[in-house]
């Protein structure tokens, strides 16, 4: 991957991220690439989401299950692996969509930080209430 990547200078690999880096690369990153193969829970998908950020996800159920919750379809937009021009057509589009974001990264950034900290809230409760149900029952 590494030989693949070696003339892009638009593509990090990163390898180990911490969590500030991590939290600075979502404030300021255009969209999110998932491109798994196989997914446990899809934190950065669900993470993209939360923040407002167009992710483009493989298809695979842990990321259509996180497209399927509260607005996320509005972010997360799941395409098949097997289908590359899918994911370059929808990478033109995002590129295109969003390419105004360029100009107010400061607003753009907030927006981000203020939806996270509502969706966040949302997801605690339902998982609370979902606990408290399981217990009563």
């Amino acid at each position: 991957m590494r030989e693949v990547v070696a003339n892009e200078p638009a593509i990090l690999l990163t390898g180990y991220v911490n969590e500030a880096t991590k939290l600075d690369l979502y404030l300021n990153a255009l969209a999110l690439l998932s491109p798994s193969l196989v997914e446990g829970f899809g934190i950065p998908v669900l993470d993209a989401a939360c923040l407002g950020m167009p992710a483009l996800a493989s298809s695979c159920d842990a990321h259509r299950e996180i497209h399927d919750l509260f607005d996320f379809s509005d972010y997360v937009l799941p395409i098949s692996i097997l289908e590359t021009r899918d994911w370059a057509v929808a990478m033109q589009a995002t590129a295109c969509l969003h390419n105004h974001l360029v100009d107010e990264p400061e607003e753009e950034r907030m927006r981000r930080l203020r939806r996270y900290l509502r969706m966040s809230t949302q997801i605690e409760s339902r998982f609370e209430d979902q606990i408290a149900n399981l217990m009563l029952s």
